[in-house]
């Protein structure tokens, strides 16, 4: 995330674009892939004031409000705010998911040809029902894999195998999830810059879930 190793993201209401670094240029960040590099880049503060505000309603429940405001604050302040609301049901019994996301973003230009930015993430997320939903005699690489309904050899009467969820109603994943950088980047000539950057985060989370087998 802007060139910053990132564990977790509760949103992507905040996200400009994406690029996919591969070969070379991709052993400048994190861990030093040869395979390549996904950046995520924000929402910056534009030059003139702005937004938007949407709202969904989809499908299982599906409840989502946006909220997207960007100006300028003088001469060299830029200010952006991000954040989103979202609240679901599934199609799958007692699965349930909702969060809060919020983004502010500050630039300052103190001086010609300097940049500072401060970006901050905060956000929120609750899923419920995220048990197992059948006992399958197929074993399957993924716990939900809808290729392995047919493998089930335990069905609940009158139940449809593909919604029902054995684990029943009180698993459960809260999150949360805390970023923040701070980056200076200064113009030395053009097509050169030097920048430097921190970027703590945190990502915190409380579980119940619950796997069954049998084994012989």
């Amino acid at each position: 995330r802007d060139g910053f190793r990132r564990q977790n993201s509760t949103d992507s209401v905040n996200i400009a674009r994406i690029e996919v670094i591969r070969g070379p240029n991709a052993l400048l960040y994190g861990v030093g892939n040869f395979g390549g590099v996904v950046n995520y880049l924000i929402k910056m503060p534009e030059k003139t004031a702005g937004g938007s505000l949407t709202a969904s309603y989809g499908s299982y429940d599906f409840m989502r409000t946006t909220l997207d405001y960007t100006t300028p604050i003088g001469d060299k302040v830029g200010f952006r705010v991000s954040g989103a609301v979202q609240d679901t049901n599934d199609y799958t019994q007692y699965a349930k998911e909702n969060h809060f996301f919020v983004a502010p973003v500050i630039v300052l230009k103190p001086w010609a040809n300097t940049e500072i930015l401060i970006d901050t993430e905060f956000g929120k997320q609750n899923r419920q029902g995220i048990g197992f939903q059948n006992l399958r005699a197929v074993p399957s690489g993924y716990v939900n894999d809808a290729a392995g309904y047919d493998g089930s050899f335990i069905t609940a009467p009158g139940q449809d195998p593909k919604t029902f969820r054995w684990s029943g109603p009180d698993t459960y994943n809260d999150s949360e999830a805390y970023n923040f950088e701070v980056k200076l980047t200064q113009k030395i000539m053009d097509n050169l810059n030097f920048s430097t950057g921190f970027n703590p985060s945190s990502f915190k989370y409380d579980q119940l879930d619950v796997a069954a087998s049998l084994q012989k």
